[in-house]
């Protein structure tokens, strides 16, 4: 069965102004398509957490069962626990992603 979802996530700006990346931080995972309007990255997290840096809004969905915890800087966590559950990460901060014991598979675009 396939996943399909329509998530919008504003954005006030012109977008990027190239399509290479230049010198953005690097998303983690394997980076997918890349336009003036977004980035991806697939990433599948297991024992290790990862930091990522939200330069722009940031969606992250998990794209297959598992569980994953999204913890923000002031101590917050977010969890999501099921396919197609997705969080929204506020451009200017750092968040660390975790999975909750089995490993969980993810989808992050960033919104330019």
């Amino acid at each position: 069965a396939a996943l399909f979802r329509l998530i919008a996530v504003l954005s006030r700006t012109e977008g990027a102004s190239e399509t290479s990346g230049g010198d953005e931080a690097a998303l983690p995972g394997t980076e997918g398509g890349v336009s003036r309007w977004y980035r991806t990255s697939k990433l599948t997290l297991e024992n290790d957490p990862v930091s990522i840096v939200a330069v722009a809004p940031t969606v992250i969905v998990l794209v297959a069962e598992g569980r994953l915890a999204i913890e923000q800087p002031d101590g917050w966590m977010t969890s999501l626990e099921r396919a197609g559950a997705v969080a929204i990460l506020e451009a200017g901060s750092t968040y660390t992603l975790r999975s909750g014991g089995a490993p969980a598979s993810v989808a992050i675009v960033e919104v330019r």
